[in-house]
């Protein structure tokens, strides 16, 4: 088995890196940390330079990357500002790894050319006060009405909340433990 980058992998990785090296000054990254900062011109260049459309479908305006092309992006950035990482984590993995994955047509159809321009960023709600991040235990429920669903419940420590335009919600549909959890994309 070949554990070698490919070609294109190389590039990817060596662009970042130059990425990192011209964008990201020591001292942006201690004035971020200081200031405890949201990086949102930094996550625009990488929206701009295409790196949110990494792993979406190309059908949808993306590059059709896989989980190792996400991996050297992260890695690379990470080596400089993790928080940087993150942000384009929330988009990468809570939106376009989601949508694309178990997503209707409809939603990959309205949802992944956006992100894959970065013009959404989403954000994953999970932990609830009583059950933490163990999600067989959420309280959180959706009930239908008619044809919408109406979710009552808590939830904290929304990774990526406040600066989020959709938030890929995690609720409970049924009463058995195992089964009826049901992830909503709330707008």
């Amino acid at each position: 088995m070949d554990f070698q980058f490919t070609e294109e992998q190389n590039i990817l990785r060596d662009t970042i890196k130059r990425f990192v090296e011209t964008e990201i000054s020591h001292e942006l990254v201690v004035e971020i940390d200081e200031k405890d900062m949201f990086p949102d011109e930094l996550l625009k260049k990488l929206c701009d330079l295409g790196f949110m459309g990494m792993n979406v479908p190309e059908e949808y305006g993306g590059q059709g990357g896989n989980v190792i092309d996400q991996m050297i992006f992260y890695e690379e950035i990470s080596k400089r500002l993790p928080v940087l990482a993150w942000a384009a984590g929330n988009i990468m993995l809570y939106g376009n790894n989601i949508i694309a994955t178990n997503g209707s047509l409809e939603q990959k159809q309205k949802y992944l050319p956006k992100l894959a321009r970065g013009e959404l960023k989403f954000a994953y709600a999970l932990t609830e006060p009583n059950a933490g991040s163990d999600a067989v235990s959420i309280q959180t429920k959706a009930v239908q009405k008619g044809d919408y669903y109406v979710i009552n419940g808590s939830k904290m420590f929304i990774t990526g909340a406040g600066i989020a335009d959709i938030v890929v919600t995690n609720t409970r549909t049924a009463e058995a433990k195992f089964d009826g959890i049901t992830d909503f994309v709330v707008e």
